[in-house]
């Protein structure tokens, strides 16, 4: 099932020190992710809270790894998401991080410290972050949430994403794609949402799209330009 709009979802990016995770050919890195585990929360309200815990297998010469989010809405461009990171750890200590400059429309913190090199093997990343307004209208009476729940932007191999998703309400439908479009299975048991691939190829996002009543949750404003394409499939 291929979405005509499939390019245009939100993601999230990341990639390990060095090189740079801004633009230039897409590479991948020498690190891979062994497991991609994350617990998110969504609210009524449009407000999401995402715990991430991601194992890296570093080879020598690495420092940390960069986490990439983007702010601006491709779909909507009078919303953006700002992003509130509340805490970063690695091997469970906390772990030290800044905001650096990025592309535009994106929110970049560089995890680690720049003088000191990690051990190679394996390393447990755990981030705590959230944003808000990530409901989208959708055909008369519903409200969706679409969003790249595994980012776009690894420069690393997946072996293993799982994902697990609480929700405001029980869905009406949800749908997973996995890369462009390829079909992924996406269960619901009442209000919780979960998804688990095999292995994943870097930059490859596994995407959601899941329908609410809209009078379960928010109905938020979408440009009317807009409208028409959210549900072309």
């Amino acid at each position: 099932m291929a979405w005509a709009i499939r390019l245009l979802v939100l993601v999230g990016l990341a990639s390990v020190w060095f090189g740079s995770p801004f633009g230039g050919q897409q590479q991948q890195d020498t690190a891979s992710i062994r497991t991609y585990d994350s617990k998110m929360e969504l609210s009524a309200d449009g407000r999401l809270r995402s715990v991430e815990t991601i194992t890296v297998e570093m080879p020598a010469g690495k420092r940390g790894i960069f986490r990439i989010f983007d702010t601006a809405d491709p779909r909507r461009s009078n919303v953006d998401h700002p992003v509130r990171v509340d805490s970063v750890e690695r091997d469970g200590v906390i772990e030290p991080y800044v905001h650096i400059d990025g592309a535009r429309g994106t929110d970049t913190i560089r995890i680690g410290n720049e003088y000191v090199y990690l051990d190679a093997g394996e390393h447990v990343y755990r981030i705590v972050s959230s944003t808000e307004d990530v409901l989208e209208a959708g055909r008369a009476g519903e409200t969706l949430w679409w969003w790249d729940v595994v980012g776009s932007g690894w420069q690393m191999s997946i072996g293993e994403a799982t994902v697990r998703a609480e929700l405001p309400a029980e869905p009406l439908r949800a749908e997973c794609v996995s890369g462009k479009d390829d079909p992924c299975t996406a269960t619901v048991e009442g209000t919780t949402l979960s998804v688990r691939t095999g292995p994943l190829a870097p930059y490859t996002p596994v995407t959601v799209r899941v329908a609410f009543a809209a009078d379960d949750v928010a109905e938020p404003m979408a440009p009317a330009r807009h409208r028409d394409l959210l549900w072309a499939i």
